[in-house]
């Protein structure tokens, strides 16, 4: 696991659930730690995808239970010779906007 891409990818997260970095880690679960509904969790993984340029298909998807099991699927679905990733001060659609 890249140390960098976790963090920007955690970043990426936050940012989308607007809430802060430090509220981030690898064992969170999407559901029972942020409480996302099935909904905002596709809302997530639409960003997610947007700004790593993957795509998550919905059996995938509802395999990703933590962030560390998100970063784990991203690196692993990422182009490991883009250096085209989104900025992070780029929108990335946070949910309630």
């Amino acid at each position: 696991m890249c140390v960098e891409t976790s963090v920007r990818i955690m970043e990426a997260i936050a940012e989308t659930l607007n809430i802060d970095e430090s509220e981030v880690d690898e064992s969170m679960n999407f559901v029972d730690d942020f409480g996302l509904d099935e909904m905002e969790l596709s809302g997530l993984f639409v960003a997610l995808e947007k700004k790593f340029d993957i795509n998550v298909s919905d059996e995938d998807m509802e395999e990703l239970t933590t962030v560390g099991e998100a970063i784990d699927y991203i690196e692993d679905n990422m182009d490991p010779e883009s250096d085209d990733l989104v900025t992070l001060g780029d929108d990335v659609g946070a949910l309630d906007d």
